[in-house]
């Protein structure tokens, strides 16, 4: 029995192998290879631009915030040295004393000499600046309060163009002080000659100005800044007339500069 128990045995059908057939080989063509390397040649020059881009935006915020902060962390500070004026104001004079109509000159031309003190660290270059300067006039008025009898009273400040100028280029050199020199012509037009004439009369001899001036700045650093001053000015006009005491008769009062 066992004999014929082998013999009735048969081999288990054989399986199909299971191993994957290797695939045939991908050809890339030559046109596929030229865009992928054109396609990684754009990608790397894009970020080689932003990187350029980057560091020159950075040096350059870097240098501007350098230069304000050595350059302009205190503001300077300037003091009028020297004020001519031309043969004109001997015309005003007259006929602003003149009992008689006596005519009055169309402009006066004043050269100014001041000493403007830098007290930075560093220097800068001044182009040549445009001055503007304005008449201010204070002016009383009486505001009727409904709920209290009495009247208020308030002043109003107008102010109006009288003259424009020049300021020439300089050097201010660090923590030292810079002569500047400057042109201004004032424009005798009617209405500023009766304001003068009623200030005259009335003995109020300190007139209320105010003075513009403006001047690109380039520091050490070959940054580019914009400047710009403005000053409230009390001149007295009998110092003014004055060749002896023109020179004190202008009085700062007070500056406010930005960049």
């Amino acid at each position: 029995s066992a004999q014929s128990f082998q013999s009735t045995r048969t081999n288990p059908p054989s399986l199909p192998s299971l191993e994957a057939r290797p695939s045939a080989p991908r050809h890339v063509s030559e046109e596929s290879k030229g865009f992928a390397k054109d396609e990684r040649w754009r990608h790397s020059r894009w970020r080689c631009r932003c990187c350029v881009f980057c560091s020159c935006f950075f040096g350059l915020a870097l240098d501007s915030g350098i230069s304000v902060a050595l350059l302009w962390p205190r503001h300077p500070s300037w003091e009028l040295k020297k004020l001519e004026v031309d043969d004109g104001i001997m015309e005003l004079v007259t006929a602003m004393s003149a009992i008689d109509t006596v005519a009055a000159p169309s402009q006066l031309l004043f050269t100014a000499e001041s000493a403007v003190s830098n007290p930075n660290l560093l220097h800068g270059d001044t182009s040549d600046g445009s001055i503007e300067l304005r008449y201010v006039e204070t002016v009383e008025t009486i505001n009727i309060n409904r709920t209290v009898e009495e009247g208020v009273e308030e002043f109003e400040e107008s102010e109006f163009v009288v003259g424009r100028g020049v300021s020439y280029a300089t050097t201010l050199a660090p923590q030292t002080v810079s002569t500047v020199m400057a042109n201004i012509t004032v424009d005798l037009e009617q209405n500023f000659l009766n304001i003068l004439q009623r200030k005259i009369v009335a003995e109020r001899l300190v007139l209320a100005f105010k003075l513009i001036a403006a001047c690109k700045v380039v520091t050490i650093l070959n940054v580019q800044l914009q400047y710009q001053m403005v000053c409230d000015l009390d001149v007295a006009l009998s110092d003014l007339m004055m060749s002896e005491t023109r020179t004190r008769a202008v009085a700062v009062k007070a500056c406010k500069h930005s960049l």
